[in-house]
């Protein structure tokens, strides 16, 4: 997303690193960190999206609390508070997110794949399922060194009936 490059989080050195299709992931890269901030579908798809925010909270507070699903994830910080996003000319990039929407977590750097696409993933999805984290379709898998960890889980599908739609080079979404 074109319209992304340069974006930062005012007042901090969080600069955008990558995006997926409900949200955007911004970096500390001096910190090691990461924050997903949640993309504005629509006022009628608040409901929805915190529903998936939410949800990937809550997967990543059960992932921590299980003696093996913690060791396969980014240490978990919470939820962030609300934040305000600038384009690479400092112009608000607000309308396009629910910058209330997100959290943060440890920024790990390697090789990221698929969970599906890997040998890991029925060792993964095992122990995530006995925890009690069902969702893992889209999930991603970032190797560093003999490191693994997964991002992109929850305990439900996020998916509605209706595909939803990315915006478009200029941050307009169909």
């Amino acid at each position: 997303m074109g319209w992304l490059t340069g974006a930062i989080i005012e007042g901090t050195d969080f600069r955008y690193l990558a995006h997926g299709s409900y949200g955007a992931i911004f970096a500390d890269r001096q910190r090691q960190r990461a924050r997903k901030i949640f993309f504005k579908k629509g006022s009628d798809q608040r409901a929805l999206v915190a529903g998936v925010c939410c949800d990937e909270i809550k997967a990543y507070r059960i992932a921590q609390n299980h003696p093996e699903a913690s060791q396969l994830i980014p240490e978990f910080y919470g939820e962030t508070a609300t934040m305000h996003i600038l384009d690479a000319n400092g112009q608000s990039l607000n309308q396009q997110f629910f910058s209330d929407l997100g959290y943060e977590m440890e920024l790990i750097t390697g090789e990221d794949k698929k969970l599906r696409d890997t040998s890991q993933r029925d060792r993964v999805e095992k122990i995530f399922h006995a925890a009690g984290i069902a969702y893992t379709q889209d999930s991603s898998i970032i190797q560093s060194g003999e490191r693994i960890a997964v991002i992109d889980f929850g305990t439900f599908d996020p998916d509605p009936p209706a595909a939803l739609h990315l915006p478009d080079k200029n941050g307009l979404w169909s």
